[in-house]
């Protein structure tokens, strides 16, 4: 196991995985090239809590936890920009902690406190979110929120989606008991980016031709679709895919001259996918 790896996510920035067997070097390793998140992941960090790292509670900006990590002292890293934690059903997360927090991926439990607080979030991503409501009307209006991804859901609805009201990208990967996605046009004004995947219920696609703004929609491996026709009014709609996806009416004529089409090839289907120009405009 190498003493030092350092990895960069999709946004740029860099995190060094510690390695439990220097905690001490990886800390100084950190401060030496200015890389202010770490992550604890499972199999190089095998420490049960954060004291190896409570050295850089000042420094660091982002912080990636593992569920066997008893984060109790994680209140101390007041100046978090990124947080991953997920639910080690032990500990509250006091998320009032973290007044500087950008980017926070998490479980929604009881034991999550504080989401209201978080004004200055961007992206948020929760997982395993089972309310009893059946939609999303139970969290906190979070208008700084530019990307939401929920992932394993039991929700049946989006209704309450307008309490992030100025989301530009939303992504829902299983969400089996979704059906109504129809409250989205709450957000017509700035969604531009959709994705549905494993959703197998969603009845209503047609509510994606009423948001104008819609650039990217993928719908992979989801509930069937009657028609494509919604996608005539979508005139900013650069990429669509929906792979795993069925179209009822076979008509894929509605995707030409939009710049990237992704399907499997279907029997009842008027085209192939590779008769799409990619370089195409719509």
């Amino acid at each position: 196991m190498e003493m030092f790896k350092v990895t960069e996510g999709t946004d740029g920035r860099k995190k060094l995985i510690v390695n439990s067997l220097y905690p001490e070097e990886c800390c100084d390793f950190a401060l030496a090239n200015d890389i202010r998140c770490l992550d604890l992941y499972p199999g190089y960090y095998t420490h049960t809590n954060l004291e190896p790292i409570l050295s850089l509670n000042n420094f660091l900006e982002g912080l990636i936890l593992n569920e066997k990590v008893d984060f109790s002292e994680l209140r101390q890293f007041t100046n978090l920009k990124f947080l991953g934690a997920l639910d080690n059903k032990k500990n509250i997360l006091n998320l009032e902690c973290f007044p500087a927090l950008e980017t926070l991926a998490c479980t929604i439990t009881e034991r999550l406190k504080g989401l209201e607080t978080c004004k200055n979030l961007k992206n948020l991503t929760f997982s395993y979110y089972n309310p009893k409501s059946k939609d999303i009307t139970a969290l906190p209006t979070l208008s700084s929120v530019r990307h939401l991804s929920i992932i394993k859901t039991s929700i049946a609805t989006l209704q309450g989606i307008e309490k992030f009201s100025e989301l530009g990208k939303l992504e829902i990967y299983g969400a089996p008991k979704l059906e109504k996605i129809a409250p989205l046009q709450n957000l017509s004004g700035c969604l531009e980016e959709v994705a549905f995947e494993s959703c197998k219920k969603i009845g209503d696609y047609e509510t994606l031709g009423k948001m104008q703004l819609l650039k990217k929609i993928m719908l992979t491996d989801s509930g069937e679709m009657k028609t494509l026709s919604f996608v005539k009014s979508l005139h900013d709609l650069k990429f669509i895919s929906f792979v795993g996806t069925n179209v009822l009416d076979g008509d894929i004529n509605y995707c030409e001259g939009i710049k990237y089409v992704g399907f499997d090839n279907k029997r009842h289907y008027n085209h192939r996918m590779n008769d799409f120009n990619k370089g195409g405009t719509h």
